[in-house]
């Protein structure tokens, strides 16, 4: 009851934050043309965005870098490329402006950050159904693409658990689906260690993850502070607050393999930060993706949506992740170092599930 009051509470203040940045840019009624738009836009991030310390971004430099280029006769879309040239520089997957509605295409929803499918090192090519087809024994088990589960054919006393997202129909409360976790772990309670997987998981509630995360703790932690802007000053923050994570009654204690890759995101690398340091806990793979504000979602007078990080979220410790990424630990750091199709077997490989049973083979 009391998580769920702070719960409550911390979406309240998200909410006034929203409210008073408003009223912090808006003023008289925005101006609808080209410059004015373009200066709401950057004013808003320059009152609201949390991230330009960490980031070592000067946004004024940005502001007379593309003031430039706006001028009153220009189109629609050469003015969302202004904009969208303009987050690029902050390299912020929660930052992004979509003009798709109006243009009836998602070739104009323009993202700071680029996916790292571009050439990333930490990118592995990764297939849940794959791995259930050539890892798991009969092919593990869905639950509606929200867990896949099951134990290995090669190892099984070791169980397998992958969570697709921790998204859901409500950001209030633990969905149902996240409940089914406790299944799982009844029908897994008798293996010798289990493979957390949350590689390309992309992220979505606290209370999911909180509530799954408790199901794999042994100890209570903290593992993260958070700070929300709550001024017009760069210096404007909410006090930190501590989150901790405790384990649950069934919390399931034998050893646990986190795994992670670059496409691990935003709830995801809370998930992480949360598990990585447990007793029980070895965090595998490779680097998160670094992205681990809170996004709030703004409007502007001509329609388009937009989204600023608001937020400061670093490890019990005081680490920033944003925009680096949580790294596992070097002796168990398995970078992406196969191609697809194995070239001996000339079958679906998955080279940090593999080095990950390993390692339990050595521990075991």
């Amino acid at each position: 009851m009391k998580k769920n009051i702070i719960r409550v509470i911390s979406i309240l203040v998200l909410t006034v934050v929203l409210l008073s940045a408003c009223q912090w840019i808006m003023g008289s009624d925005p101006d609808s043309s080209p410059m004015g738009i373009f200066n709401y836009f950057w004013e808003d991030f320059n009152v609201s965005y949390a991230l330009f310390d960490i980031k070592d971004i000067n946004w004024n430099d940005v502001y007379n870098d593309h003031v430039t280029r706006i001028n009153s006769n220009m189109s629609d879309v050469e003015l969302l490329d202004v904009l969208g040239d303009m987050i690029e520089v902050l390299n912020d997957s929660h930052v992004w402006i979509d003009a798709s509605v109006q243009f009836g295409s998602l070739e104009f929803l323009r993202k700071s950050s680029k996916s790292p499918l571009l050439g990333d090192p930490d990118f592995e090519d990764f297939s849940s159904d794959s791995l259930a087809q050539h890892y798991l024994i009969d092919g593990g088990t869905y639950l509606n693409k929200d867990f896949l589960y099951g134990r290995f054919i090669s190892h099984p006393n070791i169980g397998y658990v992958y969570i697709y997202s921790f998204a859901g129909n409500t950001p209030i409360g633990v969905n149902d689906w996240a409940k089914k976790i406790d299944g799982i772990l009844d029908e897994l309670r008798s293996t010798n260690a289990i493979i957390l997987d949350i590689r390309n998981n992309g992220g979505g509630y606290l209370a999911n993850m909180d509530y799954i995360a408790s199901r794999f703790a042994s100890v209570q932690m903290p593992y993260k502070q958070v700070s929300t802007k709550n001024g017009p000053g760069k210096n404007d923050f909410s006090t930190p607050m501590t989150y901790t994570i405790s384990p649950a009654s069934n919390a399931y204690t034998k050893p646990v393999v986190l795994l992670t890759n670059i496409e691990t995101a935003s709830a995801s690398e809370w998930f992480t930060m949360a598990l990585k340091d447990q007793p029980n806990v070895t965090h595998a793979g490779s680097k998160t993706h670094g992205a681990l504000s809170v996004k709030m979602p703004r409007y502007l007078i001509n329609g388009w949506d937009y989204s600023i990080s608001i937020q400061r979220v670093t490890s019990r410790d005081g680490t920033t992740y944003e925009g680096v990424g949580i790294s596992p630990e070097p002796d168990y750091y398995f970078p992406a170092d196969n191609s697809l199709i194995d070239d001996i077997t000339h079958v679906w490989r998955d080279s940090q599930i593999l080095n990950t049973l390993d390692y339990l083979d050595g521990i075991l």
